[in-house]
């Protein structure tokens, strides 16, 4: 689930936001114990639209609750991540 609250002010638009999910791990698990992991996070970011046709999109976000990664040993705060659209 994700909650987004933005305020556009012209061709740019901050935000903020909340992720959270919820997972089962097996369906029947092999061995006792915790069979869920819970991960969430929060951020804040900034959209530009460029000419109507353009739109960059640029965000950190902040790991809050869920641990450590398990597949990947890399552990970054803050993620950063930035796209860049051509809407045609």
């Amino acid at each position: 689930m994700q909650t987004e609250l933005r305020y556009p002010i012209g061709n740019v638009t901050p935000y903020g936001f909340f992720d959270i999910g919820r997972v089962k791990i097996n369906q029947d698990p092999w061995t006792p114990g915790d069979n869920n992991r819970t991960l969430s996070g929060v951020g804040f970011g900034v959209r530009v639209s460029v000419q109507t046709q353009w739109l960059l999109d640029v965000s950190l976000a902040w790991r809050t609750q869920g641990g450590k990664p398990q597949s990947d040993t890399h552990d970054a705060q803050p993620l950063a991540w930035a796209s860049l659209a051509y809407r045609f």
